[in-house]
């Protein structure tokens, strides 16, 4: 099931549950779309796969503040934007900790977990687009794209990332409900 289908069978709306459950969902197909997005062969990243979901769950998560920030900063009051930014947090932690089932919880990665998210914003306000999403897949897979010149991930990572950002912020609006 893809992510539109799962938010089109949550439905409109409702509860706060109902509101945690579209992102959650977000977070989980997002970061599911960019293991395999970056698991392509021009990417050449080599990594286990745990360590891809690894990456890509806070990947998913940059992409979920980003578009609460980008989308909803001064059209909601603090107060709800906090609460959103709450239920992504916990959204973040609770899939992460699943995910790894007891390998690691998230106080033990939450300093690494920080420190890409930063690097993340970073880049975002550093570089235009195209090259920040392919400076993203960069950081992520630990392979210097830029350097190379590779246009293969340039093309790739300038569509399918923000393709990727867009169904988040979709997931965010049918959360908040605007």
């Amino acid at each position: 099931m893809g992510l539109l289908d799962g938010l089109k069978r949550l439905g409109g709306r409702g509860t706060s549950s109902q509101s945690e459950d579209f992102i959650l969902l977000s977070l989980g197909n997002v970061s599911s779309a960019l293991v395999k997005h970056l698991s392509a062969d021009y990417y050449r990243w080599k990594e286990p796969k745990e360590i891809k979901t690894f990456e890509c769950l806070i990947l998913a998560k940059f992409l979920a503040d980003y578009s609460l920030d980008r989308t909803y900063r001064g059209k909601l009051p603090q107060s709800e934007l906090n609460r959103y930014q709450s239920a992504i947090d916990g959204r973040f932690r609770w899939l992460l900790e699943n995910t790894f089932q007891g390998r690691f919880t998230y106080d033990r990665v939450q300093d690494t977990v920080a420190n890409r998210l930063d690097l993340y914003r970073q880049v975002m306000a550093d570089n235009s687009h195209p090259v920040c999403w392919q400076i993203l897949a960069s950081v992520v897979t630990g392979v210097d794209y830029p350097a190379e010149k590779d246009l293969s991930t340039l093309a790739s990572s300038s569509v399918a990332l923000p393709a990727l950002l867009m169904l988040t912020q979709d997931a965010l609006k049918l959360a908040v409900g605007r």
